[in-house]
């Protein structure tokens, strides 16, 4: 049986539902100045025999406008 996986980064993830969890954490720190960071994983939860999974990290430097 062949799926029709959606690529992930260029990576197949062994099937079309994904599921994502993560854990995300921020500060302002200053009134004008937000940092954070989130650590996710992403994979099709043993749907398929095929289940690599992808982990990734995220920064997020924002100034707000008002």
């Amino acid at each position: 049986v062949q799926t029709c996986a959606l690529p992930i980064w260029g990576r197949n993830l062994g099937y079309p539902v994904e599921f994502k969890s993560s854990f995300e954490a921020g500060l302002e720190v200053c009134r004008h100045f937000r940092l954070s960071a989130e650590y996710f994983h992403i994979s099709n939860a043993s749907f398929s025999h095929h289940n690599p999974g992808a982990n990734g990290v995220t920064i997020l430097i924002s100034v707000p406008q008002f």
